[in-house]
């Protein structure tokens, strides 16, 4: 079992409101703690100093649409600038 403590990390999280500055314990990549002062209760833990450091939830999506410049001007106001789709 890997185990991981994550100390004085700034978790984000906007949909619950959460912006505090505290531990997180993590075993085996699921979150089981989180809380002001976790103490190191087993030899093993990995202990990762995280000050200035931010943990949010995670940012993805499924279709982003980018708008990719021709390279040289256009002259034409009606002329469209194509759509690149990830």
């Amino acid at each position: 079992m890997t185990t991981e403590l994550l100390q004085q990390v700034r978790v984000i999280d906007p949909v619950s409101g959460i912006d505090n500055i505290t531990d997180v314990l993590i075993a085996d990549g699921v979150i089981q703690a989180i809380a002001p002062n976790i103490p190191n209760t087993r030899p093993d833990t990995q202990i990762r100093d995280c000050r200035g450091l931010v943990l949010g939830p995670g940012l993805g999506r499924e279709r982003t649409d980018f708008m990719r410049l021709p390279p040289e001007p256009i002259h034409q106001a009606h002329q469209k600038v194509p759509i690149v789709r990830c």
